[in-house]
């Protein structure tokens, strides 16, 4: 059916919840743009953009460039199609008026842009599957100070929050 298998994640040994991998320490001049990136405009500004993101959150990676730039590439093949399509969005040939076929090319790099920014946990959706809340503190319960660590004790507490009641 296609899909990739279950995504993995880190999980904490004592507690077992997911937690996100640790930040690295790539710089983003570390990483060297693409000829084909850094010669059209769109995508080096695309490129410039997703790379600052990726490196304020600490999520940079070497191994990010090839999908970066994908993504670059395909958001500037977007844009550059729509805005064809939009200056005539229908043509007319031998076969009648019918849709400029760019709209199609600027759906389908649209799509695969969509796509790429997902993998790079640039949407809001994504971001929430990887960059997880730390797990809440433990709850402080205000008898622990009355009757001590809460080890082996749930008979007295039930009696004082009984007393309490």
């Amino acid at each position: 059916m296609g899909g990739h298998g279950p995504r993995r994640r880190h999980r904490d040994r004592k507690t077992g919840l997911p937690v996100a991998p640790p930040p690295t320490d790539v710089k983003p001049d570390q990483l060297v743009k693409p000829p084909h990136v850094a010669g059209d405009p769109i995508a080096s500004k695309t490129w410039d953009h997703v790379v600052a993101i990726l490196a304020e959150r600490g999520d940079l990676r070497p191994a990010f460039s090839v999908a970066v730039a994908l993504l670059a590439t395909e958001y500037s093949r977007h844009v550059q199609a729509a805005t064809l399509a939009r200056q005539t969005p229908l043509i007319q040939d031998n076969r009648g008026i019918r849709s400029n076929p760019l709209n199609a090319v600027a759906a389908a790099a649209g799509r695969a842009a969509a796509d790429l920014a997902k993998e790079l946990a640039l949407t809001p959706s994504s971001l929430a599957r990887v960059d997880l809340p730390p797990p809440p503190a433990a709850f402080e319960d205000p008898l622990d100070e009355f009757l001590g660590p809460p080890d082996d004790l749930t008979a007295k507490r039930r009696l004082a929050q009984r007393l309490l009641k």
